[in-house]
């Protein structure tokens, strides 16, 4: 107060400096109101772009929250989708080892319904050829009875030979051993000696004819003998080719037990136990003849020594 009161010369240029200073600050003021004013003005402009921004904030908000969930259900869609995948390659290897256990089983099966049918056929065939074996037996032993009763009737008739042989001889004998002295005349004694020769005659023709009948006889037993023999071998070879035909039959289907083996089995007994039986009775009965052959050879021999010597 003192520098203004003291100098009054100074205070115009001061207070020149201050109009300045002032229209400054007005004008700062001014400028400040402008730019207040144009920030309002520009915050107002503004107010719809922050808007935006917070709507955009927020859609960016929920779409990283829904890119997140995304993410997420990716993850677990990728793991299912794995999963799932690895599964229908499981299903695939399944189904495939499935389709090939089908085609092998199928093919099994088809070999097994060939074996089967190989073995029906094979079945029918020795069923065929046991039927013939059996006609064919049936026939041999229908053989075999008739050549019995042949032997039989060569037996019977082989008897009677030796029979009427020994009627023949006892009656020489006879005729031998008569010496009664008859007074004869001569015609008689020549009708005699001629009745004598003739009947010796007659006798040594009907010895000739028996012999020849019997050796006839001993002949036609021979062949029947070894016809009969013939026809048990036959038998004997038959028995032992349907034996080896079942056995083989047996092997083929011993691991399919069926019961048409164990009929097959008590068939084969049923029908080898006649078949012993017949070949013990045919070889005892064959022992017999030949043992009565021998002894009415032996017989026979006997009784034409005794004669020859007589």
């Amino acid at each position: 107060m003192e520098e203004c009161s003291t100098n009054p010369a100074d205070r115009m240029p001061n207070k020149h400096s201050l109009d300045i200073t002032l229209e400054e600050l007005v004008r700062t003021r001014e400028e400040i109101k402008r730019a207040r004013e144009s920030a309002v003005q520009s915050w107002i402009d503004s107010m719809p772009s922050i808007d935006e921004l917070e709507s955009s904030r927020s859609v960016l908000s929920r779409t990283r929250n829904r890119v997140t969930m995304y993410t997420t259900a990716i993850a677990s869609l990728c793991s299912l989708l794995n999963s799932t995948g690895r599964s229908i390659r499981h299903k695939q290897a399944e189904e495939s080892n499935s389709k090939m256990a089908a085609a092998e089983m199928r093919q099994e099966a088809h070999r097994r319904r060939e074996e089967m049918e190989s073995l029906k056929v094979e079945m029918e065939e020795m069923g065929a050829s046991r039927n013939k074996v059996k006609m064919k037996l049936q026939i041999k032993s229908q053989l075999l009875k008739a050549l019995q009763l042949k032997l039989r009737a060569i037996d019977m008739e082989m008897e009677a030979v030796n029979e009427s042989v020994d009627a023949t001889l006892h009656q020489a004998k006879h005729l031998r051993a008569d010496h009664k002295m008859i007074a004869l005349s001569h015609e008689e004694y020549n009708v005699m000696c001629r009745r004598m020769e003739e009947e010796a005659a007659a006798a040594s023709s009907r010895i000739v004819w028996w012999d020849g009948k019997r050796c006839a006889a001993a002949d036609r037993k021979a062949n029947a003998l070894q016809r009969l023999q013939a026809l048990q071998r036959e038998r004997e070879i038959a028995g032992v080719m349907s034996k080896e035909a079942h056995l083989e039959a047996g092997k083929k289907t011993k691991t399919k037990a069926s019961p048409l083996q164990g009929k097959l089995k008590e068939t084969e007994g049923y029908y080898q136990q006649p078949r012993r039986r017949a070949r013990r009775q045919s070889s005892e009965k064959e022992v017999r003849k030949k043992q009565s052959i021998l002894q009415k050879t032996r017989r026979f021999i006997m009784r034409k020594l005794k004669w020859f010597f007589n």
